[in-house]
């Protein structure tokens, strides 16, 4: 009987393979947008360049607290390929079970959104998880007392609220960061790193 060889590889690998000769194909479709392979790579590119530009490195673990969007996805597959551990974290959440899992997760980064998802509306949950994030500067670096290892949080679609980083400026660190570093980041990720966090 032949078999197929197992193929392994890391997260990041596995959606740049999968997207080779099939770069126009779907491969997400929600109720309010889609993405082809390569409109998912290059914008997990962008995440990971961002992410790179912002601070985050390989070993650190990343929330991402958003609503079912591409972004994501891509935040993901972003933070996979430079050897940072997403981190997913349940939308249903309230404050006291994000807390638990922003301290002991040890998160030094969260990706999350203003946009209202099933009514859950994730800024405000997380100003109520963090005492003290309310006194943070927009767009600067966090101290939390209950969350040491927390220096970033990033609001991916608005502009600058205390205790967040805006998008613009998200996107801007990315400017800094050239595509071959992203690469240079993704090939050190060895297959048994931690892939991902649930």
């Amino acid at each position: 009987m032949d078999t197929e060889p197992l193929d392994i590889t890391t997260l990041g690998d596995l959606l740049d393979d999968k997207a080779v000769g099939r770069r126009e194909q779907r491969l997400l479709v929600l109720p309010k947008e889609e993405a082809t392979y390569g409109d998912l790579v290059e914008r997990a590119n962008h995440f990971a360049r961002s992410l790179l530009g912002v601070g985050v490195r390989a070993g650190d673990n990343v929330g991402i607290l958003l609503p079912p969007m591409v972004d994501y996805v891509a935040a993901m597959f972003g933070a996979a390929k430079i050897g940072a551990v997403p981190v997913l974290m349940n939308a249903r959440f309230k404050a006291l079970e994000l807390a638990h899992v922003i301290t002991n997760g040890e998160l030094t980064t969260i990706l999350t959104s203003s946009s209202i998802a099933d009514k859950v509306d994730f800024p405000s949950l997380l100003l109520e998880a963090l005492p003290g994030l309310e006194t943070s500067p927009p767009g600067g670096q966090v101290e939390v007392a209950s969350a040491p290892r927390l220096r970033r949080l990033v609001l991916i679609d608005d502009g600058p609220r205390p205790g967040f980083m805006s998008r613009d400026e998200f996107d801007a660190a990315a400017a800094s960061i050239h595509a071959s570093d992203v690469e240079t980041r993704q090939n050190r990720v060895q297959v048994d790193d931690v892939a991902l966090i649930m």
